[in-house]
Order: C-alpha cells, then structure tokens, then sequence
C-alpha cells in the first residue's frame, strides 16, 4: 500500500528537519504550507514566542482546512483568520501549547503515556489527550471540541530548534470561541 503525504506534511517534514538551518516552530509554522497558523501566530503577536531558540516547547499545529472549517463554523466567510479577532486568536493559539513542558517537548512516546490524561495548556484551560485502536490513532481535544470533531494528530514529531510540532486536522477549541 502505497501513502502519499499532503503536501502541508511534505513540506513540514523537508522544512521541519532535513534543512541545514535549524527552524524553530515559528519558522516551520511560516515555512509554507501552515500559512493560516503562520497569519494567526503573527495576528496574535506570538511569532516572537515561538520564535525563541531558549524554548523547548510543544505546539500542535492545525491545518490551513482546520482553521477554513473554524472560520465557517463561526459564519466568518471572509476567509481572513483575523476576524476571529485578535484576543480570541491568541486565546485559541495559546490552547495549542501545553504549559510546564518548557525543557521537555512532548514526542508521540510521551502522547502515548498520556492518553486520558489532562494537560494544562498555555491559555490556563486543559486539553485531552485521546488514544484509539490502541494508541494508533491520537487526538489532542480542547473542551470546546465535540467529542465527535476532536483533532487528530495526524502528523507527528515534527522536530523544530525549540521544540516539537504536532499538526492537528481540528482547531483546539476552548470553552467559548466568539
């Protein structure tokens, strides 16, 4: 059986960790290939953060189809991640990144020993990690996330200079997305 990535993963996993230059989650967020995330990371003034070589974070990283679906969830047709608003994005994007992990960046392995388990994320809300057909499948599910559109990691591992980035189907969502 033949498997054929996307060419957002392709060009993630050749920028994320076959270049010459170390990239950090800002850089692969903005590489090409993420250009939603990279529009909201900047909108929300976090490019710096994720931008620091003395972090070692973990950032899970939705899709451009994941930040489209979001929009239209939120009747926001214009396709502009910024009408989200900027206090609501940055709100959503910290939801991404767990909390207390700085020095230790979260791989698959460590996912897997947390299935079930909540994480405290940098937005002060907890997300879920979520394993299925045993721990093949991972989900990472915010507490606005319907337990039927929770978002799978669907790609991992993604090595960055100050940390990993795990690329997510669904936006991670909090209690309440205005």
């Amino acid at each position: 059986m033949k498997f054929y990535l996307s060419l957002p993963i392709f060009l993630l996993r050749v920028l994320g960790t076959h270049s010459k230059k170390c990239k950090t989650v800002a850089e692969i967020a903005c590489g090409g290939g993420l250009d939603m995330l990279c529009n909201a990371i900047r909108e929300a003034e976090l490019y710096d953060a994720l931008d620091d070589n003395n972090s070692d974070l973990t950032a899970f990283a939705p899709t451009d189809g994941a930040f489209e679906k979001l929009l239209h969830d939120l009747d926001l047709e214009s396709g502009d991640i910024r009408d989200i608003g900027r206090e609501a994005l940055r709100e959503v994007l910290l939801l991404h990144i767990p909390h207390g992990h700085n020095g230790s960046g979260l791989s698959k392995r460590d996912l897997k020993r947390h299935c079930s388990d909540l994480l405290r994320m940098e937005s002060g809300e907890f997300s879920s990690t979520i394993c299925k057909d045993g721990k093949r499948d991972i989900y990472q599910k915010g507490p606005g996330n319907s337990d039927r559109e929770k978002p799978k990691i669907i790609e991992f591992d993604v090595e960055a200079c100050n940390g990993i980035v795990h690329v997510v189907d669904e936006v991670l969502l909090p209690k309440c997305v205005t």
